[in-house]
């Protein structure tokens, strides 16, 4: 039987072992980490993440917005945690409340993860009612629905919506709009009126054939008329699943109840351009933040 044999091992080969071994290693640590700070050089394209996430908001007796207490820190840790571990060039984000606690979360992902993001706030109509955006890079545009009012048994109201153009591609690059509307035990004129100014928004960007994209937390039927105003525009709704085709994004947990609360809608001139489906985002960090799952859209 033949016998391979094997060449005694010197010094040298001894040294060049460890050197290609500490190469190795070196290059597997940078490797994620250059991933993390680089999110922009994915071939898919600019990535978006929608985020609800519960009970961020400061409160104080004042109502002034100012902040004097956050979410605890454990939760606030944990969605700290996924924000850096799924980073993303566009948070979309809903349930942060005031202004200041925006400030503060964009403040501590650069502290503790260097994940440099610019703030756009748009008001709510109290100050802990507000949603907003992260941005790797300052919006081209903004634009708010708070100032416009709507009146309904002598009480007025302000739509909670607002979009930014961000350059993802070429001129004029993408709308993103933000937006929530009532719920759907809320007087129906009150729902009615917010879903009419949030179509007449959006309309004109449809006529003119750019690409946009409305996330919306909404708990309406699909077939209602709040959806119907929206849709009429010429606006389609994208779905967003998991790995197991389901698409719900918020869990009761009380009643075990599932809903599909966090709506996207594209104008065709951007579901022409969509580099892959949206999905949805779920990791053990998020369940113990909130009750919200995330949903992630690729855009061109």
């Amino acid at each position: 039987m033949w016998q391979r044999k094997s060449k005694p091992v010197t010094p040298a080969t001894r040294k060049k072992k460890r050197t290609n071994l500490f190469s190795l290693l070196v290059c597997a640590l940078l490797l994620p980490a250059c991933s993390r700070e680089q999110p922009s050089a994915d071939p898919l394209g600019t990535e978006l993440r929608v985020a609800h996430l519960t009970d961020l908001a400061w409160q104080d007796r004042n109502q002034s917005g100012q902040p004097t207490e956050f979410m605890p820190g454990e939760r606030f840790d944990a969605v700290l945690e996924d924000l850096n571990r799924v980073p993303a060039d566009v948070l979309i984000l809903r349930g942060i409340g005031s202004r200041a606690s925006l400030q503060k979360l964009q403040q501590e992902l650069q502290a503790r993860y260097q994940l440099n993001m610019h703030p756009t706030y748009i008001p709510g109509p109290t100050p802990y009612e507000g949603i907003g955006f992260l941005t790797r890079s300052a919006p081209k545009e903004t634009v708010s629905l708070s100032g416009q009012s709507y009146e309904v048994e002598g009480h007025q109201y302000h739509p909670m919506a607002g979009g930014i153009r961000m350059l993802t591609g070429d001129e004029p690059g993408t709308w993103i709009w933000n937006a929530t509307l009532p719920e759907p035990e809320a007087d129906y004129e009150l729902r009615r009126n917010e879903a009419r100014l949030l179509s007449q928004a959006v309309r004109p960007y449809l006529e003119s054939d750019l690409p946009l994209l409305l996330s919306v937390h909404c708990r309406e039927d699909m077939d209602s008329p709040m959806i119907r105003m929206l849709t009429d525009t010429g606006l389609v709704q994208l779905v967003a699943e998991d790995e197991k085709g389901d698409r719900w994004t918020h869990r009761d947990p009380e009643g075990r109840i599932y809903q599909l609360d966090q709506l996207l809608f594209a104008s065709p001139a951007l579901i022409r351009d969509l580099p892959r489906p949206p999905r949805l985002h779920e990791h053990p960090a998020l369940r113990l933040a909130g009750e919200f799952r995330h949903q992630r859209v690729w855009l061109p």
